[in-house]
């Protein structure tokens, strides 16, 4: 099983625990729990975009919060996106918004290009006024 922990801290410092066995790669079958909040967006090979649902508290508001399990199965190039909420507010006055982030994505490339593309969009060497954290998860034609 593939199971990823997506949490934003007091410091919104994304954190990625993942364990996963052979066998997830070949189902390609991603669960999660979001304990956070919440901006992970899955960019669909066949055209579609989804955002996957926010799925708890942050971590430690509450001591005895559950949380509860997602899942979602990739496919051959689709590509998942998880971002801090810096990435839509870096720059103040302008706004990235879900199309935009839609549009970067679909330029396509390895995970790195995509989030090299989503943060130049946003970051020139500037100070920010929050912090900045992409991730990216591109699914290959073997899982």
């Amino acid at each position: 099983m593939m199971i990823f922990l997506l949490s934003f801290l007091a410091s919104t410092v994304l954190a990625i625990v993942g364990f996963a066995q052979a066998r997830a790669f070949v189902t390609r079958r991603l669960r999660y729990v979001d304990a956070g909040h919440g901006h992970v967006l899955l960019c669909r090979a066949g055209g579609g975009a989804e955002e996957l649902p926010a799925r708890g508290l942050p971590l430690g508001i509450l001591p005895d919060e559950r949380y509860d399990e997602g899942g979602v199965t990739l496919e051959p190039g689709d590509a998942l996106v998880v971002y801090s909420d810096g990435l839509i507010d870096a720059r103040p006055g302008a706004t990235l918004d879900r199309d935009a982030l839609v549009r970067a994505i679909r330029e396509g490339g390895s995970a790195e290009q995509i989030v090299e593309r989503l943060v130049g969009q946003v970051w020139h060497g500037q100070s920010l006024p929050d912090d900045l954290t992409v991730v990216a998860l591109t699914c290959g034609a073997e899982g």
